[in-house]
């Protein structure tokens, strides 16, 4: 339930910024970012660069459940497997099993891979409903967005190869620094 409800809060940075991104990859319009947030504005309004926010949340809610699920199950099997197979104290099944760097690296690399697989199809929607122009004075809703793309063959997946390549190592030093940081923080309180 956290996870899912993490999407909400993100939605509110990530909508407009995305918007953003969208609109410079696909019109030479605008001159750099603060023209283009600028132009939105102006055009549309807040509205306008909170443009595909229910696309973001149907991606991010279920998403955000893969990528928290997958970390933590990954790193719970990885570390018990670790500690059973390869580390000192086999016996000791009662105390909080610390997690070696190594296996909060591959967690992290498979959660962002599955969050990528399992929300790439919603991505690939989002992404073409953030490309509208402001000026559009009645821009296509998810479901007509969905059907549309749905009717080219595997256009539900364009980008799925470097968006993977991309997601795990990125996500593994994301965990490795969530990790790390938790870790000094424990030890600044002791």
């Amino acid at each position: 339930l956290a996870a899912a409800l993490s999407a909400f809060p993100s939605a509110v940075i990530t909508v407009p910024s995305d918007r953003i991104k969208c609109l410079l990859q696909t019109s030479p319009q605008y001159k750099n970012i603060w023209d283009c947030a600028r132009q939105v504005y102006l055009t549309g309004g807040i509205l306008s660069l909170y443009r595909g926010t229910i696309a973001t949340l149907a991606r991010d809610v279920p998403g955000h459940i893969l990528w928290f699920g997958t970390y933590e199950a990954t790193k719970r099997h990885l570390t018990r497997y670790y500690h059973q197979h390869y580390c000192c104290n086999h016996n000791n099944t009662t105390t909080k099993q610390e997690s070696p760097w190594f296996v909060v690296l591959v967690s992290g690399g498979l959660a962002g891979m599955t969050f990528t697989a399992g929300t790439m199809p919603m991505d690939v929607v989002k992404s073409r409903i953030q490309s509208t122009s402001p000026r559009a004075t009645n821009p296509p809703g998810l479901m007509q967005v969905y059907q549309s793309v749905a009717q080219t063959p595997g256009a539900m997946f364009h980008g799925m190869r470097p968006a993977l390549i991309r997601s795990f190592p990125a996500n593994a030093v994301c965990f490795l620094g969530m990790e790390t940081a938790h870790a000094l923080m424990d030890r600044m309180q002791r």
